[in-house]
């Protein structure tokens, strides 16, 4: 998190990956060569994804290179070319009949500032009070801190406002977060909707299409990284 500033979530990752292949290999840290890297990974490569085996590969380069400064047991392997995936972007009357069969005021707060923010599950449930201008229906989100991710500021719509301005006055008032709601709660809500409509709507489909949308309309969204010398974009 300091020498590398990656963030809290990816060190965390990196931390059970590299635990789960101490256990496996099952010998001495210095005793580790390419060899038991190399059986391991090809193990993985055969049972799990490529996002896993990527993410899995990035925390042992940080701890062979970084941490055990034996950079010639890790540097020979590459990240694998990523998978390309069609996305199918649901259509506006499924995200309503979905949206209509949510139980929980909390949940469809959640939901409209998904979908009208553009922003990932972690980053909304992140933000806190202080994070929004309800005025001007603008998001600041601060939860990144890492490299791999940057958020810019966001605007929500008016019908997410008058539906935030409802679940305020329910709202759990001791959170400093703007929505102090579990998995497990998100995880029902999400399921009894899912079993109403027969849709298999995935958190992340709203981000998906509100890109969709904003491209529709015109907009052009940069997700790309500014370099250190490039001021930062907003959408």
């Amino acid at each position: 998190m300091v020498d590398r500033c990656k963030s809290k979530v990816t060190a965390k990752d990196y931390y059970r990956h590299i635990r789960h292949f101490l256990a496996n290999v099952d010998k001495p840290i210095q005793q580790i060569g390419i060899e038991d890297v190399r059986e391991y990974m090809l193990r993985l490569k055969e049972t799990r994804s490529i996002a896993h085996y990527t993410n899995l590969l990035s925390g042992l380069k940080s701890f062979f290179r970084d941490f055990l400064k034996r950079p010639e047991v890790i540097d020979g392997f590459k990240f694998p070319a990523k998978e390309i995936a069609i996305k199918t972007i649901p259509s506006r009357q499924d995200l309503a009949r979905f949206y209509l069969a949510l139980p929980d005021i909390r949940i469809k707060a959640l939901f409209l500032m998904l979908a009208s923010t553009g922003l990932r599950l972690g980053e909304i449930l992140s933000l806190k009070l202080e994070d929004v201008n309800f005025e001007k229906r603008m998001v600041v989100p601060k939860c990144h801190s890492g490299e791999t991710k940057r958020s810019w500021v966001s605007f929500f719509n008016k019908e997410t406002q008058e539906i935030l301005e409802q679940f305020l006055k329910v709202r759990y008032k001791r959170s400093a977060k703007l929505f102090p709601i579990g998995e497990p709660d998100l995880k029902n809500s999400w399921d009894v909707a899912r079993q109403a409509t027969g849709l298999d709507l995935q958190r992340k489909d709203l981000r998906d299409w509100f890109a969709d949308e904003m491209g529709r309309l015109g907009f052009k969204i940069d997700t790309s990284m500014p370099s250190k010398e490039e001021p930062q974009k907003v959408c």
